[in-house]
């Protein structure tokens, strides 16, 4: 399976993780796996990129646990590379780049760590930095479907989204490198901040 810190995603009978110098592959590159649940047989695996190798050697690899939504698989890379995959062949279907498309940032080095949020038609997920905070693509396209911009904000955290029903109101709440935002599910709109001046995760 690799080496990493990603953890197991586990559902209709499948295993998915991410790992990179995977035994199966003649490279050190980074893929996204997929075994069979019953009898740990890899079914397929998706070169998803290079290998994270910033930081000590204790600090490297992959970091993100895929997120698995009916027939797709999604999974987010260290160097902000969102990937979405077919989870019965693990072909891709679309990419996005977080830095590229929104101008993302991390606020520590240690790369992108988060699992992204399905809810609905929308995929949720943080760039982080102050220009799309955290965004809401169409889970089948990528499409972006609305950015929350904190003008303040430092980069992505070590951290995933969560959601917070609030009375009539449902809430994405999340911790970046500035501290924990609310943002409204609808639309995108920043509700409330705690600011913290130095976040690890």
């Amino acid at each position: 399976a690799g080496r990493g810190y990603s953890s197991l995603a586990i559902a209709g009978g499948k295993i998915f993780t991410l790992g990179d110098a995977p035994s199966t592959a003649e490279d050190k590159d980074e893929y996204l796996l997929c075994f069979n649940q019953a009898d740990g047989k890899q079914l397929w695996k998706t070169k998803t990129g290079k290998a994270w190798a910033n930081g000590q050697e204790n600090w490297q690899s992959s970091r993100s646990t895929p997120t698995v939504d009916g027939a797709m698989v999604y999974v987010l890379t260290a160097y902000g590379d969102l990937v979405a995959c077919e989870g019965s062949s693990g072909k891709e279907l679309w990419r996005k780049n977080l830095k590229e498309e929104f101008g993302g940032k991390k606020a520590d080095n240690w790369g992108y760590s988060e699992s992204v949020l399905i809810d609905g038609d929308h995929l949720i997920c943080t760039p982080g930095g102050s220009s799309a905070t955290m965004v809401a693509l169409h889970k089948t396209t990528g499409e972006t479907m609305w950015k929350c911009a904190s003008a303040d904000d430092r980069g992505a955290g070590h951290a995933s989204i969560v959601i917070a029903p609030l009375g009539e109101t449902k809430v994405y709440v999340q911790t970046t490198g500035s501290g924990a935002i609310g943002v409204r599910a609808k639309d995108g709109e920043r509700l409330w901040q705690y600011p913290i001046d130095k976040t690890t995760a």
